[in-house]
């Protein structure tokens, strides 16, 4: 059974020194007879999961999280929960906020990439010393990871696209730029000062040609893994161009967040 696990929300083990909207007294009951302790030092250095994983045992995703991207100690003990849930309950995929076409090329070449290599594909504030260690602990233990943001995180895919194309006799004038034109697009597409209709129609111009290039991949006689995945991280390409574009059009926030959250739990 594929067990995975999801880093994308917030699930709070320790509180400490919170503060906030003032609890009543009922709450403060709730959580005197239901709050557990999982570190019983303040190093955080020996945690009992189990109350944890007596939760999650029958669980098929789990999702986790931080309530920022840089916290050290945080990541640390979720390090160790990560390693308790593959040890105990046997949870074999990490599934990161990052792209997926990003993390689809460090999965196909972890066992060759350095931990700290493995870091590139996640975003920026993750590539840290503790990212570092969970990728060498994923790469020792042959775990799976993979990314679900609709958001591109790195440049690896285009090397991935490439490799894939050319061993299935693609023609490179399909592909041989479109990550790049992606790039500059993006940029401007993220711009509060661009305007709609000075992009519009070089942005329709290149999901076109990413439609037209996964019609390439689709009809390749055999698919793989790396079919699949350049597949849908292009599908990711055009929602997020998509989107973005309507944005400037419309103005709507609630609309743009909806459409990229709906895109990664299609990924997901």
């Amino acid at each position: 059974m594929l067990k995975v696990i999801a880093s994308l929300l917030l699930n709070a083990f320790i509180v400490s020194g919170l503060q906030g909207q003032t609890l009543s007294n009922d709450q403060k009951k709730f959580l005197k007879n239901n709050v557990v302790t999982i570190c019983v030092d303040s190093n955080f250095n020996r945690a009992d999961w189990k109350a944890i994983s007596d939760q999650v045992k029958d669980k098929q995703l789990i999702l986790l999280g931080e309530f920022n991207h840089s916290s050290k100690e945080v990541f640390q003990t979720r390090n160790g929960l990560i390693k308790y849930l593959h040890e105990k309950l046997g949870i074999n995929v990490i599934l990161f906020e990052s792209g997926i076409g990003e993390l689809a090329s460090t999965e196909f070449e972890k066992q060759d990439l350095s931990p700290r290599q493995m870091t590139n594909g996640l975003v920026g504030s993750w590539r840290t010393e503790e990212f570092r260690d969970l990728m060498a602990y994923i790469k020792s233990e042959n775990m799976s990871i993979a990314g679900f943001d609709v958001q591109r995180t790195g440049g690896s895919f285009v090397y991935l696209l490439k490799e894939t194309a050319q061993k299935n006799n693609i023609d490179s004038i399909h592909f041989y730029n479109l990550e790049q034109r992606y790039s500059g697009t993006r940029q401007e597409l993220s711009n509060s000062k661009t305007i709609y209709d000075s992009v519009s129609a070089r942005t329709n111009q290149l999901i076109n040609d990413y439609r037209k290039m996964a019609d390439k991949l689709k009809n390749v006689g055999t698919a793989s893994n790396q079919i699949n995945f350049c597949v849908v991280t292009i599908h990711n390409r055009i929602k997020f161009l998509s989107y973005m574009l309507a944005f400037l059009k419309d103005r709507d926030m609630n609309k743009r967040w909806a459409a990229r959250d709906s895109a990664m739990a299609e990924n997901i």
